[in-house]
């Protein structure tokens, strides 16, 4: 018999949360990977139903091709819902400012959380999050920051020039993501 791969739950979570990975013929000894990296078995609660700890991952959402289900000796599960999806979520949890702010960019800044990276197993290189600047008024427009170095838990990155004129300041919104 040919394992089968049907479902996961809760839907979203972040690196060391418990999900449960359901299906058909699993063992204690089943090997998950989720977007190339290795998850942890935590438990087998039953040949239907396996417990496993996420790895650190980029955050965003992963379907059904993102999860390779290996139970040795029966192969590679097939999967019999391809609407499955998980989000692995991006957490901002501060912003700090290594240099004075200026109108014209410059400035270097490190926000800190989880999920803005990995270095992919799978594909053996850093992917980089996104991170753009959206001033709240319309006469300026979004830029978006140069990295300068990204990890799971840190990105420092580079404001961007945001205006050419000479105001006085300029309010805008932070958005992060990972492509």
């Amino acid at each position: 018999d040919t394992p089968l791969f049907t479902g996961v739950a809760p839907a979203a979570g972040r690196a060391g949360d418990l999900v449960d990975i359901f299906g058909t013929l699993l063992t204690a000894a089943t090997q998950v990977t989720l977007g190339g990296e290795p998850c942890a078995v935590d438990s087998l609660v039953s040949d239907q139903h396996l417990r496993v700890v996420l790895p650190e991952l980029t955050g965003g959402t992963y379907t059904a091709a993102d999860f390779v289900i290996n139970v040795p000796g029966k192969g590679l599960a097939r999967t019999t819902n391809d609407s499955i999806t998980f989000t692995s979520t991006l957490l901002l949890t501060n912003i700090s400012l290594h240099t004075p702010v200026s109108m014209f960019g410059g400035a270097q800044l490190t926000l800190t959380g989880l999920g803005f990276t990995h270095t992919s197993t799978q594909y053996s290189q850093a992917l980089l999050p996104l991170v753009r600047f959206l001033p709240t008024s319309s006469s300026y427009s979004a830029r978006y920051a140069h990295v300068l170095s990204a990890s799971y838990d840190t990105v420092v990155v580079v404001i961007p020039r945001l205006t050419t004129g000479l105001p006085t300041s300029i309010t805008a919104d932070l958005e992060v993501s990972t492509a």
